[in-house]
């Protein structure tokens, strides 16, 4: 049986819009969120979409709303990327909600066990991270 700790807490979530700066004004006027970090054009090292090297090009902007981080993505290419798995191109919508890996190997192997793939993986930085593709479960990725 695949089990997570119950003090999990999502720490971010996100969506990918079709205009960055026009999504950063939007969320500041209707929930008063921001500033935002832009990442333009971000560079991931081991980058892979479905098990096989990706290069999607892609910036993101990151603000603090109370202890939930908001993150927007916009892509900027066509490329098939976990993105547009769930969001087609000109489109809003939600795509993930992010929790801390306790111990990303464990983890990982308990979503596999569940039956989740992983649609897209990398390293930032010293960071490695994953998007598990929930959708068909949570209708977004984890």
């Amino acid at each position: 049986m695949w089990t997570l700790p119950t003090t999990r807490n999502i720490v971010q979530a996100a969506w990918v819009v079709p205009d960055l700066d026009a999504a950063i004004h939007a969320w500041h006027a209707a929930m008063g969120v921001g500033p935002f970090l832009v990442n333009r054009r971000l560079t991931i090292g081991e980058p892979l979409y479905r098990g096989r090297p990706s290069t999607t090009q892609f910036s993101t902007a990151l603000a603090q709303a109370g202890d939930t981080q908001i993150e927007l993505v916009e892509q900027h290419d066509d490329t098939p990327s976990c993105y547009r798995d769930l969001v087609p191109a000109g489109r809003t919508a939600f795509h993930h909600a992010a929790i801390i890996a306790g111990d990303y190997p464990l983890d990982l192997a308990r979503y596999a066990d569940a039956g989740f793939e992983i649609a897209s993986s990398g390293v930032f930085g010293d960071l490695r991270f994953c998007y598990v593709g929930t959708s068909a479960t949570l209708g977004h990725m984890v």
